[in-house]
């Protein structure tokens, strides 16, 4: 018996054997096979495209519970190139949870509750979806069919943008439906943040965007979102079939906007900063700024802007003075002065009275939507006192979000003008070309023809000496004391008397001979 079972499992472990080298074989071969390019080919460049679908597009059919299938002309990976596979797809409007499985023939997408009666259906390949050497679809593919609604065409279309930034966003998921209970219609905004839902049914829908971040197909207090209403034909009216918007998004915020800081713009205008966004385009009659101060009587408010409203006044009061004052130029007499600084400039009354009227005569040019900020400008109608405490409060604003009663209480002071100090301005001087004679020394500067001294040119030089100082006394010797002295004489043309001012009491520090002769009786 038992020589039997030893022989039985002999040539059992022998049949294992024999299979072994072609199991380990096949083993090897599997672990190698991988897709790739022949050895010395091309590499593949080419993203995957749809070539089949089922059903067929717009084509009309059954209630079914059966997946859809996408085929593609080559194979495709099961790893998508962000999110999951099941996020891939969009159905709309979804009657219940989405299943995508990946097969050889490229993706089945399955509806929990299969696709019901009387709605026409829009599956939407998101280009995350790529084949085995990273080439993804260049832009999303869209299947449309019906289980027997009409398709009408109606579409609702628009961009999704970051309401601080003004920046398009991608990914966003965005619905449209006209109430509860009734279907929700799905799109996702492309890579320049544009969204298309078409053959909606007629109907006043509200369109809803969002940034899914968690992927629940919900948005969340988290998640920044925005709302607007789309009427396709509806309450029984001729509305527009194609409805183009722009939905922007915000972060969900309960809380109201709190005064931060004021600064000192100039001495009638006031810069209020807040932690939140104010909404460019709400006007701001409601709110109201009290400038008090223990020290001195306080201007009152005359206007509150936006920045972008206060530039725009800016700009058109600069224009408004530079014309005016080319009008005073040229109808000024000729002994005026020229540019001179217009009234209103030096009247702080002007400038506010106009700042009261800004928002209704001042035409922006500026094409684009204002940004939010997070200031105001409060224009006062007095000027504020220099190095006086001022405090300033601020209510009845309103943040971006529709919050009301923000505001709050600061604090600023005007700084001090500059002082330019009295030693660094030099002084004015009379008569420029006047020169003080002690500054100039007296053997560099001839003197004139007619008083020129011996101490001058000595005596005994010849008159060859071209015009001008070219000779110095420290340079000629002196003559010898027994050469009879020549009074020189100068050519006349070569200096000029009314050029070099005479050097005074230069009779009594050097007299003469002639005058001292002239003092003999």
């Amino acid at each position: 018996m038992s020589h039997t079972i030893g022989e039985g499992s002999v040539q059992r472990h022998r049949r294992a054997l024999s299979l072994l080298p072609s199991v380990v074989l096949g083993t090897v071969v599997a672990g190698c096979a991988r897709e790739a390019s022949p050895p010395g080919g091309p590499p593949d460049r080419l993203p995957p495209i749809v070539v089949s679908t089922e059903p067929d597009t717009f084509s009309t059919v059954e209630p079914f519970r059966s997946p859809v299938t996408f085929r593609f002309s080559e194979r495709i990976s099961e790893r998508p190139s962000a999110g999951t596979l099941d996020q891939s797809v969009v159905v709309s409007p979804a009657s219940g949870d989405l299943r995508v499985s990946h097969g050889r023939e490229g993706l089945r997408v399955r509806v929990l509750g299969g696709f019901e009666a009387g709605r026409v259906y829009r599956l939407t390949v998101l280009p995350v979806i790529q084949d085995m050497f990273g080439n993804s679809l260049q832009q999303p593919y869209e299947l449309f069919f019906s289980t027997g609604a009409e398709f009408t065409p109606n579409v609702v279309a628009g961009s999704v943008i970051d309401r601080i930034s003004g920046e398009p966003l991608r990914d966003v998921r965005v619905d449209a439906a006209i109430g509860e209970g009734e279907p929700v219609h799905t799109s996702v905004t492309d890579s320049a943040g544009i969204f298309a839902m078409r053959y909606l049914p007629p109907g006043d829908y509200v369109v809803s965007a969002y940034l899914d971040r968690n992927r629940n197909g919900e948005p969340d207090f988290a998640e920044p979102q925005g709302t607007r209403p789309a009427a396709l034909r509806g309450d029984g009216e001729v509305a527009d079939t194609a409805i183009v918007l722009d939905v922007a998004l915000l972060p969900s915020d309960t809380t109201a906007a709190q005064l931060v800081r004021v600064t000192v713009e100039d001495s009638i205008s006031l810069l209020a900063s807040f932690d939140d966004y104010v909404d460019p385009e709400t006007p701001l009659e409601e709110v109201r700024v009290v400038v008090v101060s223990d020290s001195t009587e306080a201007p009152e408010t005359a206007a509150v802007l936006h920045e972008h409203e206060a530039e725009a006044y800016r700009r058109a009061l600069a224009d408004r003075i530079a014309r005016e004052q080319a009008l005073r130029d040229r109808a000024a007499p000729e002994d005026s002065v020229p540019g001179a600084p217009a009234d209103s400039m030096a009247q702080p009354e002007a400038i506010v009275e106009e700042a009261t009227e800004v928002v209704d005569s001042v035409d922006v040019p500026d094409p684009e939507q204002p940004r939010p900020q997070q200031t105001l400008v409060v224009f006062l109608d007095g000027a504020l006192v220099p190095e006086v405490l001022y405090e300033v409060e601020i209510s009845g604003i309103t943040n971006i979000n529709g919050v009301e009663g923000g505001g709050g209480t600061a604090a600023v002071t005007r700084p001090a003008p500059e002082v330019v100090a009295e030693d660094t301005i030099p002084a004015a001087v009379d008569d420029t070309t006047q020169v003080e004679a002690d500054s100039v020394p007296p053997d560099t500067i001839p003197a004139p023809p007619d008083t020129a001294g011996p101490d001058t040119i000595p005596a005994g030089i010849p008159d060859i000496s071209p015009p001008g100082d070219t000779i110095r006394r420290d340079t000629v010797p002196a003559p010898p004391d027994d050469a009879a002295p020549v009074e020189p004489v100068a050519p006349p043309d070569t200096i000029r008397r009314d050029t070099i001012p005479p050097r005074p009491n230069a009779a009594a520090r050097h007299p003469s001979p002639r005058r001292r002769r002239r003092a003999v009786p």
